[in-house]
């Protein structure tokens, strides 16, 4: 009975480590960061952006819905840079702070005003933006995956330099190699 207790409770360790470290849904305080879900909601709402242009196709203009699609497609990838670390990496200027992300998807919002049609899709968009928002006035900073695997990674330049191999009687072996 114990271990299958043990092993239950091993399992829902393994789950949640998993999902925070994925989701990045803790921070190193271990408070829940607000950023993973406004990024999850932002999926959503992307999601929903990009049928509204579809939808917009049809209604309003063929052109005016190819370029909201675009702008969900933008944003759901900006969100999801984690998945290719030389990608992050590169947008690191971007991704490193909450600030440009709302500018920036302000901006993109802007032509989604242009239609009935992707108006509710523009406003979910803005909304998470709010959100973005709350996570600068908390004084929460995005966590990157790239910066984190950075720190983790072992520089063997820095570690062994080549004054470490240079014969200075301080080693181990100092006392032996002068017999």
């Amino acid at each position: 009975v114990m271990d299958s207790v043990a092993f239950k409770l091993k399992a829902a360790n393994a789950i949640r480590q998993a999902r925070n470290t994925l989701l990045n849904t803790t921070t190193e305080s271990g408070s829940p960061a607000i950023g993973a879900y406004v990024r999850l909601y932002l999926y959503g709402a992307c999601a929903v952006l990009f049928f509204l242009g579809f939808i917009a196709w049809f209604t309003a203009s063929f052109i005016q819905g190819t370029i909201v699609m675009i702008i969900a497609l933008l944003i759901a990838a900006s969100e999801s840079t984690f998945l290719v670390p030389p990608v992050e990496k590169a947008l690191t200027f971007y991704l490193e702070n909450y600030l440009w992300r709302i500018i920036a998807y302000a901006i993109l919002t802007l032509p989604t005003f242009f239609s009935w049609t992707t108006f509710l899709g523009g406003l979910l968009i803005l909304i998470g933006c709010a959100g973005y928002g709350y996570c600068v006035f908390k004084g929460e900073k995005p966590v990157l995956i790239s910066a984190s695997s950075k720190d983790a990674q072992v520089d063997l330049t820095q570690e062994f330099e080549s004054s470490a191999f240079d014969d200075k009687g301080d080693g181990l072996l100092s006392n032996y190699q002068n017999v």
